[in-house]
């Protein structure tokens, strides 16, 4: 360290995302890394090389999960991402959870169907129409 302190919840965000032992080396030495870098590889989905192609890409993977998710799916499981359970076993009842409410809806029974038809699917749930079964931290 410089003679600083790691800021911006550096050091509760770092270990959960590159792991204690990488967290701690980039941490404790203050060293300087390039995206690329071994010690955080694994911290992007991708490395865009330019800034032009910025908005190309993330324009080309917002079309990409409209075409191919559900939008109630896609919701829980990013209220799930955002806002864990306490224990890996509160977060297992909240899958439970997820997977009986979404389960009995329209997306299921078309991703399924998608899936064993070898086709794009074809999802028609809303949000709006889902919310109601959902807990208030999805809405």
């Amino acid at each position: 360290m410089s003679g600083s302190f790691a800021t911006a919840t550096s050091t509760y965000l770092l270990p959960r995302l590159l792991g204690h032992s990488r967290a701690t080396s980039l941490l404790l030495s203050g060293a300087t890394v390039t995206p690329d870098s071994p010690v955080i590889q694994n911290l992007y989905q991708q490395i865009i090389k330019s800034r032009e192609d910025v908005f190309p890409t993330a324009k080309a993977f917002a079309e990409e999960l409209v075409s191919s998710t559900s939008q109630t799916s896609v919701a829980f499981t990013k209220a799930l991402i955002q806002h864990p359970g306490d224990s890996i076993e509160e977060n297992h009842l909240l899958d439970s959870m997820a997977i009986r409410i979404l389960g009995k809806r329209k997306d299921a029974e078309e991703g399924v169907n998608s899936f064993k038809e070898r086709r794009l699917p074809k999802f028609t749930d809303t949000l709006s129409q889902a919310s109601k079964q959902l807990p208030p931290w999805v809405r």
